[in-house]
């Protein structure tokens, strides 16, 4: 199958989006398809084969992301001679447009990602003032419903399209990720060390993009509670973002200076000994519409905390895979009983891993594409 995938996130944009549509990339070529990746240009960008990349912009309201305007006669042509079978857009904007309008003009059929919960990122355009949630749903909806079918990264997601009035079918499709080496216990204990933890250091990770929608305000104030009870606790937070210094402000003033390491933006390729060398991974976000963070802790053999959602519930009710939070103050006894279990609960998420893996993603990807193509063909 020959495959175009449209999106104005990318590599060396480093994002939870542009981490889906590389392992969907890696799987498919893998599996012997043909894919094409009509992006937008970055200063960090190096030529890649099968990747066009189209002159773009940093978007006003968030730098750190892109959009592009590509003239459509251009895309059009090299969509046209490629003989592509399939589009599959993965953003609302300036390459989606693109993509699903080359579709409509060569009678492509188009598959459709809506990653991304707008309504709890308006506070990035002049304080939520600027677009109202409304205008995101209206918007949405006509974007969707242009499109043949969508997939969503987990129930939640699919029953807020449904509820916008989205009236294309909606597949739930969570993506997976690589199963990494196992850590040696030697690099273990010489990763912690060289983080400067303690030995009997009861090490918490949160690994995310520094924003206001992470919630990580509130994670560092329940950790001093939990440091308060447990002085052998310490955060590791991975990752880098607009709230950065706001964030080290807080840890200064909570005190917890010693207890509280942020190491910043990590290669893709070294996060899993991240995962690998701490006890729990915990967050307290309220707006994962799945979180690849959940699947990289499953598949790293990291037990879950976090505040419950749709689909870690879904997970849960399989295999236990920590402790699934109602209320954040209950962290602390949250940890606990984790680390009282851990050895069972490790176990469970070996099982769940398969579910989580990129080869689950790519099958039930590819069932998708294949229906659609072969009932445009009919």
């Amino acid at each position: 199958m020959r495959i175009g995938i449209f999106t104005d996130t990318y590599f060396p944009q480093t994002s939870g989006v542009s981490t889906s549509i590389e392992t969907l990339c890696e799987e498919l070529r893998a599996h012997g398809h043909k894919v094409y990746l009509f992006t937008t240009t970055d200063p960090g960008a190096k030529p890649e084969k099968y990747i066009y990349r189209y002159r773009s912009v940093p978007f006003v309201f968030f730098k750190e992301r892109r959009v592009a305007a590509p003239l459509l006669h251009r895309v059009y042509q090299q969509v046209k001679d490629l003989k592509l079978d399939l589009i599959h857009t993965q953003t609302e904007f300036g390459l989606g447009l693109c993509g699903q309008q080359v579709a409509r003009m060569l009678h492509i059929p188009l598959v459709h990602t809506y990653h991304t919960w707008y309504e709890h990122y308006l506070h990035y355009i002049f304080n939520g003032h600027l677009i109202h949630r409304k205008t995101v749903q209206v918007l949405s909806k006509w974007f969707c419903n242009r499109t043949n079918e969508i997939v969503v990264p987990s129930a939640m997601m699919g029953e807020v399209l449904t509820n916008y009035g989205v009236s294309r079918p909606v597949h739930a499709i969570s993506t997976g990720v690589q199963i990494p080496p196992r850590m040696s216990d030697e690099l273990r204990c010489s990763m912690r060390q060289s983080l400067g933890l303690p030995d009997d250091a009861i090490v918490l990770l949160s690994v995310n993009r520094l924003a206001e929608e992470k919630n990580l305000d509130a994670l560092l104030k329940h950790f001093k509670t939990c440091y308060d009870q447990d002085e052998r606790l310490r955060l590791v937070l991975v990752g880098d973002g607009p709230e950065r210094e706001k964030l080290e402000h807080l840890i200064r003033e909570l005190h917890i200076n010693d207890q509280v390491i942020m190491t910043g933006m990590i290669a893709h390729e070294e996060v899993s000994h991240f995962y690998q060398m701490a006890d729990v991974y915990v967050n307290l976000s309220v707006t994962e519409t799945q979180g690849l963070t959940f699947s990289e802790s499953i598949v790293n053999r990291l037990p879950i905390v976090a505040l419950a959602n749709d689909y870690l519930s879904s997970l849960n009710e399989q295999k236990q895979l920590g402790v699934l939070l109602t209320d954040p103050k209950e962290l602390y006894p949250a940890i606990q009983e984790v680390m009282a279990h851990r050895e069972a609960i490790v176990a469970h998420l070996d099982q769940l891993t398969p579910y989580v893996s990129s080869d689950h993603f790519y099958q039930e990807m590819i069932a998708v594409y294949e229906r659609l193509v072969n009932s445009d063909k009919s």
